[in-house]
C-alpha cells in the first residue's frame, strides 16, 4: 500500500513503514492569524472565507478587494500608508490565546 488509496468522507490513506497516514484528498488553504492587509486578528467565520477568495480579512475585502476587483487579481495592495489612514479609528482587539 505504497500509493494514497480512497478513504472516508473525502479522505485518502497511505500505509507509510508500519503507520497510516490520512489525509484529505484536497488540500485546504491555511488561513493565518492575522490579515496579511491589515495586520488585524482573523476572528470570524467570514474572515475565513474572505481570506479564501482574496486572502484578507472580510473588512479588507469590503474596502479595497471587492471595489477593485479586477485591480485586486491582478496583484493590487493597499500601501501600508492607506491602510493606516482607513484603520486609523478601528482598535486592534487582543485575544487570549492561552485556555
Amino acid at each position: 500500500m505504497n500509493e494514497w488509496k480512497p478513504y472516508l468522507n473525502d479522505r485518502l490513506i497511505k500505509e507509510c513503514e508500519g503507520f497510516y497516514v490520512i489525509k484529505p484528498v484536497e488540500e485546504r488553504q491555511i488561513v493565518p492569524l492575522s490579515c496579511p492587509v491589515c495586520d488585524y486578528l482573523m476572528r470570524t467565520v467570514d474572515d475565513e472565507k474572505s481570506y479564501r477568495e482574496f486572502e484578507c480579512c472580510e473588512s479588507c475585502e469590503t474596502f479595497w478587494a471587492r471595489p477593485r476587483f479586477p485591480f485586486w487579481k491582478e496583484g493590487w495592495r493597499p500601501t501600508k500608508e492607506q491602510v493606516q489612514e482607513k484603520l486609523g479609528g478601528r482598535k486592534k482587539i487582543t485575544v487570549n490565546m492561552l485556555f
